[in-house]
């Protein structure tokens, strides 16, 4: 969690249009609808501390994608902590175990988890707490893919046309300015790409210990993002008071691996990640994990021991065996409490 980069490479965009690229992201993960779980394998969950707020017992989650499905009353999501044993009883729910996926022999299931679940840090068998963090992060990384790839499509469909339309013009533009660059299809293209499964993975699990530190519980920092926002970031301890480092705190874990993949996306510091995923693109392969992970050593201080842990935990986890990973055809399940009308609240 020691960042070489500077936090001005993020701020290239605005904060409402940020925030819009991540919401985009969720609504194209529910396309085909949205539907809710409820998890009753855990009758006392613990307070959940969010930055420098408590919140006692679930909180009510305003989802935007269940009223389209009911104009009439408003639906909300009861969120609250969860188990691991509530991620293993999703992937259940679906007819898989967490190996059929994590194998890469089956598609992943639409599961959207709006965070880690609350004892990760007291799961003592190490195999288990792995599967468990990888299943639960697997589905936002292959979200936020999902919705860059459609943008990516667009782009292709612009390059090829022979005019432009009023709305396509303000799109480009809207885009270029998000992601820092020209205006035109082949310069956008270069920049918004998904991120390889395999290398979001390994670092999640590096920068967050495998889902036990205590930014990634509290606030969903995954990638150990820096900010010097202190109303959006958590201040780690032994820092100085007057100290404007904190770490980036996230409303849900699809909002970091959003944040993650734009950092990689548009960042000075990453232009040579860029430019060997674009080699990749030219030659028609696949995104090759390992080769992207050495072009990442201003991700960390540590630089090229830092490569060297990323490639080893895609070794040592068989992450590359996801290195297709995608939906499966159906709709998305939010795995939370319960889901409950607006006018029973």
């Amino acid at each position: 969690m020691h960042k070489a980069y500077p936090s001005s490479d993020r701020q290239n965009a605005t904060r409402s249009e940020f925030r819009a690229f991540i919401v985009g992201a969720l609504i194209v993960a529910a396309m085909g609808g949205l539907s809710a779980c409820v998890d009753d394998s855990e009758a006392d969950t613990p307070d959940r501390a969010v930055g420098t707020k408590e919140i006692r017992g679930p909180a009510l989650v305003r989802s935007p994608v269940l009223q389209r499905e009911n104009r009439v009353n408003a639906r909300w999501i009861v969120r609250g902590p969860i188990s691991s044993g509530r991620v293993v009883m999703a992937y259940h729910d679906q007819g898989l175990g967490l190996d059929d996926v994590l194998s890469g022999n089956s598609a992943v299931p639409r599961l959207a988890f709006f965070d880690l679940p609350y004892d990760l840090p007291r799961i003592k068998d190490t195999e288990r707490r792995k599967r468990v963090f990888l299943a639960t992060v697997l589905p936002a990384v292959v979200a936020v893919n999902d919705a860059l790839t459609r943008d990516r499509d667009r782009l292709k469909r612009l390059a090829g046309a022979k005019s432009l339309k009023s709305n396509e013009t303000v799109w480009l533009e809207a885009m270029a300015k998000r992601y820092a660059t020209e205006p035109t299809p082949d310069a956008l293209l270069d920049r918004v790409d998904i991120v390889a499964v395999p290398l979001a993975l390994a670092q999640a699990a590096l920068e967050s210990g495998w889902g036990r530190s205590s930014f990634a519980q509290i606030g969903n920092a995954l990638f150990g993002e820096h900010t010097d926002d202190a109303t959006s970031g958590m201040k780690p301890g032994g820092t100085p008071d007057n100290s404007s480092v904190y770490v980036e705190r996230f409303d849900h874990l699809v909002d970091a691996v959003a944040s993650y993949a734009y950092v990689l996306n548009s960042g000075k510091a990453f232009e040579s990640f860029r430019q060997e995923r674009r080699e990749m693109r030219r030659a028609g392969k696949n995104l090759d994990a390992h080769r992207l992970a050495r072009t990442l050593e201003a991700y960390s201080e540590r630089g090229a021991s830092y490569v060297n842990d990323v490639q080893t935990v895609i070794a040592a986890n068989g992450l590359a065996a996801l290195a297709s990973a995608g939906f499966l055809a159906g709709k998305t399940i939010v795995v939370s409490e319960m889901e409950v009308e607006a006018g029973a609240i």
